[in-house]
């Protein structure tokens, strides 16, 4: 199971039910643009959205089991433990002493960590390239 899978499900929950999208949105309180965001797959799913749609669309609760099944299998086997945790968390942070996280990293950066050095090993744990790499990222 996948989520082009469970997008495939709730297209065709809605037409055996013969709703639009536009009834939809009215019957679960969220907009018509975002169900379509939703259904060709640019905007992530959630629970919320799933009971909400579950409920409308009288699928005796297909549409949460079938995206619990999507999650599950989408996530890597690590993440398993956490998924509860990330799911009741109010606030994620990530403390990386070494690494600047990858959306706040620029071109430059990534180029110089990702470069490797003549035995084929990663420069981004040598000191001297770290220091190399900020010396080349300051302005």
């Amino acid at each position: 199971m996948n989520f082009d899978m469970w997008i495939r499900a709730l297209k065709a929950a809605r037409a055996s039910a013969g709703v639009s999208q536009e009834a939809l949105a009215g019957l679960i309180k969220w907009s018509p643009s975002t169900i379509t965001a939703i259904e060709i797959g640019r905007r992530r799913q959630t629970m919320d959205f799933a009971g909400a749609a579950d409920r409308a669309l009288d699928t005796g609760g297909l549409l949460v089991e079938l995206l619990i099944m999507a999650d599950q299998q989408h996530s890597p086997a690590w993440f398993a433990p956490w998924r509860t945790v990330e799911t009741t968390a109010t606030r994620l942070r990530t403390f990386e002493p070494l690494l600047v996280p990858g959306l706040l990293q620029t071109e430059d950066y990534a180029r110089v960590r990702d470069t490797k050095d003549r035995d084929g090993g990663t420069l981004a744990f040598a000191p001297a390239a770290w220091r190399a790499c900020i010396g080349q990222l300051r302005p």
